[in-house]
């Protein structure tokens, strides 16, 4: 998957915009296999390098109980 690689590599260059992208394909492709543990980890990283939309995706995981336990 062409998209996964070139993630892949703004996530190991420290893009913030890659972490989000990435967290976004674990979240809601079937291609990669969902993994919500790791886009949490993902989407929280980019949250922190300061890519606000991360923050509402980390809400939408709590909400619904996505990865982690509901709140």
């Amino acid at each position: 998957m062409r998209a996964m690689d070139a993630y892949n590599r703004a996530v190991q260059n420290g893009s913030a915009e890659g972490k989000f992208y990435m967290a976004h394909l674990y979240a809601t492709s079937d291609a990669v296999g969902r993994n919500y543990r790791k886009a949490l980890q993902l989407y929280q990283e980019a949250a922190n390098a300061g890519y606000s939309d991360a923050t509402a995706e980390i809400g939408e995981l709590y909400l619904t109980g996505r990865g982690v336990r509901q709140d």
